[in-house]
């Protein structure tokens, strides 16, 4: 296939098996990813639980002694 400009077009050699495993990488990209972030959603949720879980202590309570 000649350009007008007189490039030749390059010849693209891929078949099925190429584009499936091309598919399945870019989906175990988009896991991974999707898997830290459940982790550190989870995580801060944990943490934030565990802030409002602790007894309050009132920071001038030893004026009161």
């Amino acid at each position: 296939m000649e350009c007008s400009q007189g490039f030749v077009a390059a010849e693209v050699d891929a078949c099925w098996c190429d584009v499936a495993q091309a598919l399945v990488v870019s989906v175990v990209v988009v896991m991974i990813d999707k898997g830290f972030e459940f982790i550190r959603q989870t995580t801060s949720n944990a943490q934030a639980h565990a802030n409002d879980t602790q007894p309050r202590v009132c920071r001038r309570a030893w004026h009161r002694l």
